[in-house]
């Protein structure tokens, strides 16, 4: 019975230095795991010499920023400390901008060659030490090319957006030359190879830009904000949109707050394009006011992201 006894007691002990082992074992594993997930300084601050890219699990967090006319969404996770984020199209209300600025500390670069919205800008700059600071404004559009090009100006002097190219019999107003640059080489001039968030905001110009880097296989950023016009490529839009606003005989009806005319479905060469940017990664996580405003995120897998990172 001794023996017996001594030997349960050996077995007993041996099992427990087993469980002892393999405890210290997962300990270890587990440390060494989270020792190799986790941010660096660099990265817990916001190292942008590697920028961010959402993979395919990735979970988006969306938030808004700004006015319900001048705000957007887009992904806070995949917003940094300091980002990178170009804005194209500013007109008269940079409240994402500002806001952008104010809660990440962002140096962000807003383009637009519209003489009304320099001189506004020149007074938020003026007004606003935040936008002083972190605001770099830039008088050009963006396009395919560089070089000079036509923009026609509302036909309303209070209105603010001009539309590239001469669009005469449309209700518009005078013709303007601006410089422009496509976004390669404003990517150049300041020394970016990433932009994190990219907003366009152009007047139906971002047909041409964004075809145009998809063919070339440059899409050098993580988020996309847009603001689409396709109602612009339907003959007779806007003097529909007229006719629509015209009661009686000829007499103007007053407008309705907050009550615009219905827009047309979106064309086919706007369908082919969203189906060009998801074929590339892009994938939206909002649309707004009828699908004209949306948000989008680039899915990469994890071998592309550390390709894309180098």
């Amino acid at each position: 019975m001794g023996i017996l006894r001594g030997g349960r007691m050996r077995f007993a002990w041996l099992v427990t230095l087993v469980l002892l082992a393999a405890l210290a074992l997962s300990n270890f594993m587990q440390s060494s795991m989270s020792t190799s997930t986790e941010l660096s300084p660099a990265a817990a601050e916001g190292d942008f010499s590697n920028p961010k890219f959402a993979t395919q699990d990735h979970v988006s967090e969306v938030t808004y920023l700004g006015t319900d006319y001048g705000g957007w969404a887009f992904d806070e996770k995949l917003v940094g400390s300091s980002p990178v984020v170009y804005s194209f199209g500013l007109g008269e209300d940079i409240s994402w901008d500002a806001a952008m600025i104010e809660k990440y500390n962002v140096r962000l670069f807003g383009f637009d060659p519209t003489p009304k919205s320099e001189a506004f800008i020149i007074t938020q700059m003026k007004e606003n030490p935040i936008v002083r600071k972190n605001f770099v404004f830039v008088k050009e559009g963006l396009a395919t090319e560089k070089g000079t090009l036509v923009f026609t100006k509302p036909a309303n002097p209070n209105h603010v957006s001009m539309r590239m190219g001469v669009h005469k019999g449309e209700g518009l107003g005078e013709t303007i030359k601006v410089l422009v640059s496509p976004l390669r080489d404003f990517m150049e001039r300041f020394g970016h190879d990433h932009i994190d968030i990219l907003k366009m905001d152009i007047e139906g110009a971002e047909y041409d830009v964004l075809e145009d880097l998809v063919a070339q296989d440059y899409l050098p950023f993580t988020q996309l904000l847009v603001e689409w016009h396709w109602r612009f490529q339907v003959p007779g839009e806007r003097k529909r949109r007229r006719v629509l606003r015209v009661r009686g005989r000829g007499r103007p009806r007053r407008p309705r707050r907050h009550r615009a005319a219905p827009n047309p479905p979106p064309t086919r060469r706007h369908e082919i394009l969203l189906a060009k940017l998801a074929s590339k990664g892009f994938k939206v996580i909002d649309s707004r006011s009828d699908a004209q405003e949306t948000s989008m995120i680039r899915l990469v897998n994890e071998n592309s992201a550390r390709r894309l990172r180098v």
